[in-house]
């Protein structure tokens, strides 16, 4: 569970009859400078089932070592 912080956007919604109160993200769309490319993708991530979530790892360190990364 996020830890609420202040200033933090949440999101509340109605389940059972009781109100939940979620941390949400918050990305500017279209924009291409890596940290705004960064918080999409931790964003997203967040939402993904873990078998997802570990197939994209795998993806991604296979692109950084085709890429020369060394410290993979």
């Amino acid at each position: 569970m996020a830890e609420l912080e202040s200033g933090d956007i949440v999101k509340l919604s109605v389940s059972s009859g009781k109100i939940m109160v979620s941390k949400v993200d918050i990305v500017e769309m279209g924009s291409q400078d890596p940290q705004a490319v960064e918080a999409y993708v931790n964003a997203a991530v967040k939402h993904m089932s873990p078998a997802k979530q570990v197939a994209l790892a795998a993806r991604i360190l296979k692109f950084a070592q085709q890429e020369g990364g060394t410290d993979c």
